[in-house]
């Protein structure tokens, strides 16, 4: 999904209204909330000019009537910002529910929580930043939540996610896990019970017309140039050991062992450079050693089932 034309740069300053007169700069535990408009003009089915302003200021009533602790209007984004983490998700959901013309006017919302910095007319932090950015991954109609909320919300409140995407947002940031809360594609799960993700019953690796299967109790799947793995491939810039894919503590994981990396794009997100160990969580391509456009190997698929 390419990035949102009405979602300014990260670097812009927030500039705040608040409920109170009190100047002074307050730092806090939070969780922002972030909804945007995707398109500044759009026109509804009847062929009327219909502006983005109606949702915007619907949107900013329901914060207000959920205690938000600070509103920012920017264009066709608002920004909120909760100290309770409840309150911005449940008045994310209200939102969402509220939408119209979904299809023309594009809504999305997104929720990250992390320290905040705010005073009367800036609020300032990577927080802040990152919610921003993840709007920009967000499909009209969904909201999304970073892992640091789902561990604020779920566990005390026993509630679903239906899936778990990573998705790389900003460059020197490792990718962000972003929780959807409506149904989503065939290809993606939900959970058994919350704190705890179900988990599948196999990945399946397939180059070329091979494939090796990775289950709960089988051994790992080494990956390499050594011609003692399960997986060999045959390229300069692999490692002789590279990575091995295995089932651990309820995951698939695949783990890093490499000096020249691996690069992943899941389905539907732009390619990004793993960690040393990495949760697949979502179908998708992998390249070792080399990044796509420089590899001269074909990509390795793994799916799930």
């Amino acid at each position: 999904m390419n990035p949102d034309d009405s979602i300014n740069d990260l670097s812009e300053t927030f500039e705040f209204s608040f409920k109170t007169e009190a100047d002074a700069a307050v730092r806090a535990d939070a969780t922002v909330l972030v909804a945007g408009i995707g398109r500044r003009r759009p026109r509804d089915p009847t062929g009327s000019e219909m502006p983005a302003d109606f949702q915007i200021e619907q949107w900013q009533r329901l914060a207000r009537d959920r205690k938000s602790d600070c509103l920012l209007r920017m264009d066709n984004t608002l920004v909120c910002v909760f100290r309770d983490a409840e309150l911005a998700l449940s008045c994310a959901l209200e939102m969402n529910q509220s939408r119209m013309f979904t299809a023309e006017l594009q809504p999305r919302f997104s929720l990250h929580a992390g320290l905040v910095e705010w005073n009367r007319d800036t609020c300032t932090g990577a927080t802040v930043e990152l919610a921003r950015a993840a709007l920009r991954k967000v499909s009209p109609g969904w909201i999304v939540g970073t892992q640091a909320v789902y561990e604020r919300v779920a566990l005390q409140h026993q509630m679903k996610f239906d899936s778990l995407d990573y998705v790389a947002i900003l460059r020197g940031h490792p990718p962000l896990e972003l929780l959807k809360f409506e149904q989503a594609d065939d290809h993606l799960r939900g959970l058994d019970r919350a704190g705890t993700w179900y988990p599948y019953e196999h990945v399946t690796i397939s180059l070329a017309a091979a494939e090796y299967v990775v289950t709960t109790s089988s051994a790992p799947l080494t990956i390499g140039r050594g011609e003692h793995n399960g997986l060999i491939l045959d390229d300069i810039f692999v490692s002789t050991e590279h990575a091995n894919i295995a089932f651990r503590d309820g995951e698939f994981v695949l783990e890093d062992t490499s000096r020249n990396g691996i690069y992943l794009a899941a389905h539907g997100e732009p390619c990004f450079k793993v960690p040393r160990l990495f949760k697949l969580r979502k179908p998708g391509l992998l390249w070792f050693g080399r990044p796509p456009e420089r590899s001269e190997l074909e990509p390795v698929y793994f799916e799930f089932d």
